[in-house]
């Protein structure tokens, strides 16, 4: 079992080696601020968000981005404590958390509107695979809240 255990770990090694180390991986947060910039001018077309604005929805959507990207970062890292980023493509997964963010500022909006509005944002995010993301982030906190 141990000798297993060291050839396998010798192998990686060596796999790693040959490509020296070098990682060019696409993360969540590579599509985050194209996607928030995106979903704001989605929700200034969106009945729900419009109805609770007390300015012009434009105003608000500009006011909220800042705070959006702030929030589903935090959403995204803590993604990585859960299956989605294996589940699903780093893009979709930022879409996830982007929509959490959302909910968790501007109560009013819908998980489910939330990934339509993503999906009009973006038509290659599914909407059935960016609720699927959101499930998995919050399975991190449900998993968290059980905890002893």
């Amino acid at each position: 079992q141990s000798r297993l255990c060291e050839r396998v770990l010798a192998t990686e090694f060596l796999l790693l080696r040959i490509v020296r180390f070098e990682f060019d991986l696409t993360l969540p947060l590579d599509a985050l601020s194209g996607l928030t910039e995106a979903l704001l001018v989605q929700l200034t077309r969106c009945k729900v968000f419009c109805g609770a604005c007390k300015g012009t929805p434009q105003q608000e959507a500009h006011a909220l981005r800042h705070e959006l990207l702030r929030v589903a970062e935090r959403f995204m890292l803590d993604s990585f404590m859960g299956f989605a980023p294996l589940l699903a493509q780093p893009r979709v997964v930022a879409a996830g958390a982007l929509a959490i963010a959302t909910r968790y500022i501007r109560r009013e909006m819908a998980t489910q509107e939330l990934c339509r509005l993503l999906h009009a944002a973006d038509a290659s995010l599914a909407e059935l695979e960016v609720k699927h993301v959101v499930d998995e982030i919050l399975s991190v906190f449900r998993t968290k809240s059980m905890a002893p």
